[in-house]
C-alpha cells in the first residue's frame, strides 16, 4: 500500500522461493532467515552469484542479529540486516524504496 507500484510475491517454504525467483527475477529479495531448512548465508551467497538474476538487492530479516552474522551476510552479497520486529518506515528504508520505485519483490 505505502509503494503501489511494487509487486510483491511471497513464498513460505525455501523450495517455493527457489521456483518464485527463477520464475520472476527480482529486484529485491528479502530473505528471512528462520526459514526451516536453508543456510540464509549460502543462499544470499548462491543468489548474488547468479548471472541470471542480475544483481538483486537482498535485505536479510532476523529475530537474533550479532557483528559475525552482519559481517557474514555483508561478505555473501546481502544489502543489510533488518531485525524483527520492525516497522512499515524500517521496511521501505531497507528495501530503499520511494514512491517512484518499481519494484519486483
Amino acid at each position: 500500500q505505502q509503494s503501489p507500484d511494487v509487486e510483491v510475491e511471497t513464498a513460505h517454504d525455501a523450495f517455493a522461493a527457489g521456483r518464485l525467483v527463477a520464475r520472476f527475477k527480482p529486484t529485491l529479495i528479502l530473505l528471512d532467515l528462520t526459514t526451516p531448512g536453508i543456510d540464509g548465508i549460502e543462499v544470499c551467497r548462491s543468489l548474488k552469484a547468479d548471472a541470471m538474476l542480475g544483481s538483486p538487492r537482498i535485505v536479510v530479516v532476523t529475530p537474533q542479529p550479532s557483528r559475525e552474522l552482519e559481517e557474514r551476510l555483508a561478505g555473501a552479497g546481502a544489502a543489510c540486516l533488518l531485525i524483527t520486529p520492525f516497522g512499515t518506515a524500517e521496511l521501505l528504508a531497507a528495501c530503499a524504496l520511494t514512491r517512484s520505485d518499481s519494484v519486483r519483490a
